[in-house]
């Protein structure tokens, strides 16, 4: 902990992400679901478009947002998933790190990368093909599974923040909603 009594984390923290797919020049390609912002290939630096300050910053929403890992959010973004056309949403785990602000419902982060993207069941091969290159341009895993056995392996490979981490990282935070 800081002085501040703001904890600090070395490595890497995983999260739960919701994508949309793109293309552009043929090439497919992840983007935020709540914004126009396209994710490079590999890790991408979060700047603000507002502003000249470093991404993330307490006065403002920019970062890279991703959700915490927990059974209610798993199947929230498995389900969102599902009711939508299928292949609008890419469900998958994000690597983040750097600077990180955390909130009651998830982290902002200063630099993110697609981890792992999830397959769902009863995918058509046009859907298996795409996602295999979007795993091939981002350097990610696909993995299949229902919500608890997806949720299950994520714990176990690639963990979240524990939830008193949580509690004592969004001591008197706000929550704030994300965009890239």
């Amino acid at each position: 902990m800081t002085k501040e009594g703001t904890p600090v984390v070395a490595g890497h923290v995983y999260g739960l992400r919701l994508w949309s797919l793109s293309t552009g020049d043929g090439d497919f390609r992840l983007s935020s679901a709540n914004a126009r912002h396209e994710w490079r290939s590999n890790e991408t630096r979060a700047k603000c478009g507002k502003d000249s300050h470093a991404a993330p910053a307490k006065h403002c929403s920019c970062g890279y947002y991703c959700f915490h890992a927990n059974r209610e959010t798993m199947l929230k973004v498995l389900m969102t998933t599902r009711r939508q056309v299928p292949g609008v949403f890419i469900a998958g785990v994000v690597k983040t790190w750097g600077r990180t602000e955390v909130h009651a419902d998830g982290i902002r982060s200063e630099f993110a990368s697609p981890d792992v993207l999830f397959l769902p069941g009863g995918a058509t091969a046009a859907y298996k093909a795409t996602l295999r290159e979007l795993a091939d341009k981002y350097g990610a895993e696909i993995w299949t599974g229902s919500g608890p056995q997806l949720l299950q392996r994520m714990e176990q490979d690639k963990p979240g923040l524990s939830s008193s981490l949580v509690q004592a990282g969004r001591r008197g935070r706000r929550r704030s909603r994300g965009t890239t």
